[in-house]
């Protein structure tokens, strides 16, 4: 199966605000003085798990859009959710009974794809908005000449 190029993009979007968000953690353990190198593997932990966890639901979700029957791909899905729920909570478990990790590393995170596609949500949101607004100066800046010449003629 080829993955889509789509899915390609938005995940590999999502690595880099999950390492932006991670070093911006990392600096958050620093300045508390609770950073060591639990803190840099469990952060390893958590955001390649939550990276990939993005990565197989789309995947999935790919897999689901070619699925000629609904209830298939329902079903596609909500083993997916289930699946890739089960994995994030034996990482947890991991990071929590493994010493190497610092269990809030780990489980912090799991939070950061909602974080990044929020914003990149709101981006995208403001950008259409900016298209449109731009698009509708635009009409109305044509429209009052087109009428002109229309009543000249």
């Amino acid at each position: 199966m080829k993955i889509d190029k789509a899915i390609k993009q938005e995940s590999i979007y999502l690595l880099i605000g999950v390492v932006i968000l991670s070093a911006i953690m990392e600096a958050v353990f620093l300045i508390c003085g609770a950073f060591d190198y639990t803190v840099i593997l469990g952060n390893i932990l958590g955001g390649g798990i939550a990276v990939l966890n993005f990565f197989l639901m789309g995947i999935t979700l790919q897999k689901s859009l070619t699925d000629t029957e609904i209830k298939t791909a329902e079903n596609r899905m909500k083993m997916s959710q289930s699946f890739r729920f089960l994995m994030l909570i034996i990482v947890a478990v991991i990071g929590g009974a493994l010493p190497c990790f610092n269990i809030v590393a780990v489980v912090i995170p799991f939070f950061f794809p909602r974080v990044v596609m929020t914003i990149r949500g709101l981006k995208i949101k403001d950008s259409q908005k900016a298209n449109t607004e731009t698009s509708s100066e635009s009409e109305k800046a044509t429209t009052p000449s087109d009428k002109e010449g229309g009543d000249s003629e």
